[in-house]
């Protein structure tokens, strides 16, 4: 569920999906947390009956590690980013790591340690140009990015810390752990402008 909300947040920019993504995460560290470090955050909180146990799978880490890494990055929140960091404690474990079909650990390694694409949209929420440059990004993702639609006029406390230029019409922004580009304002350009900044961050 809380992958569900952070790709609809991804979507649709509205800031309600990423609450619910964040309320999704808070449940999983309430009911499923780790018995004791590195021990791998568990299936189920009590067990089903006397031939199932709650334990920890593999699968479901690698998952949680992607998603509360994007989270924390989306939110700007280090409890996310402490709750990835205890589920690659035990996927990092030499018998899970080492285990057969273990290619997931190494993509929950890089989620956790390199940030995603950052890809942000300036503009109104029903204006024109900035829903294509918006749609033009949805189109043009591939698997480690985040996407946000920020209205200028919008007061309220924005979930991430990048600050941006004002400009008198719509524009899109891509950031990567180093620098972020020139505005990019004709959607037809946004393609190309992403390929880009993923092949220079894959370096």
């Amino acid at each position: 569920m809380g992958q569900g909300f952070l790709a609809l947040y991804n979507v649709t920019g509205d800031r309600a999906e990423l609450k619910k993504a964040e309320a999704a995460a808070g449940f999983i560290a309430a009911n499923f947390a780790p018995v004791s470090r590195g021990t791998g955050f568990v299936t189920s909180r009590t067990a089903t009956d006397a031939a199932y146990r709650p334990h920890p799978d593999r699968d479901e880490n690698i998952a949680l590690v992607r998603f509360a890494s994007m989270l924390a990055f989306a939110t700007g929140d280090e409890r996310f980013r402490a709750m990835a960091a205890e589920a690659m404690r035990y996927l990092a474990a030499e018998q899970v790591a080492l285990a057969p079909l273990s290619a997931g650990i190494l993509l929950a390694n890089q989620d956790a340690t390199a940030d995603p694409l950052h890809v942000t949209v300036l503009g109104a929420a029903g204006d024109r140009a900035a829903m294509a440059l918006h749609a033009a990004a949805l189109r043009s993702i591939a698997s480690h990015e985040l996407i946000e639609a920020r209205d200028p006029s919008d007061r309220s406390p924005l979930p991430s810390k990048v600050t941006y230029p004002r400009l008198n019409r719509p524009a899109l922004f891509l950031c990567t752990e180093r620098a972020c580009s020139s505005p990019v304002f004709q959607a037809d350009e946004v393609r190309g402008k992403i390929q880009r900044a993923e092949l220079q961050a894959a370096r």
